[in-house]
């Protein structure tokens, strides 16, 4: 029989690992091509950097990313109004994501 705590060590370590997991979201990594498209846009690399955290943290932690090429710029900016108050993003922190998945979208 094994321990109720080394059950409940282990529950907490597959909870950890699988929130870990969560940052690899399948989201793209920021490029130099990334990073020029969001400069036009007057968004900085710290900016897609907090983007690209926060849609692994809060978005893709519950369901997956669909391909960055399905949606136009609109629509993701569509999206992510529509998605921001389930995934608890403040306006600052929806603009981010937004300008995170256009330079990704542009970038194509």
């Amino acid at each position: 029989m094994i321990p109720k705590f080394l059950l409940f060590a282990s529950s907490l370590f597959v909870i950890g690992f699988a929130g870990c997991e969560a940052l690899k979201s399948g989201a793209p990594s920021i490029n130099p091509e990334m990073v020029r498209t969001a400069a036009v846009h007057g968004d900085s690399p710290e900016t897609l950097a907090a983007g690209r955290r926060l849609l692994a943290m809060r978005c893709t932690s519950c369901h997956a990313l669909a391909p960055i090429a399905k949606y136009s710029s609109e629509q993701w900016r569509a999206k992510v109004h529509r998605m921001a108050g389930r995934a608890g993003l403040n306006e600052e922190e929806a603009r981010q994501v937004t300008s995170y998945l256009i330079a990704a979208r542009e970038s194509l």
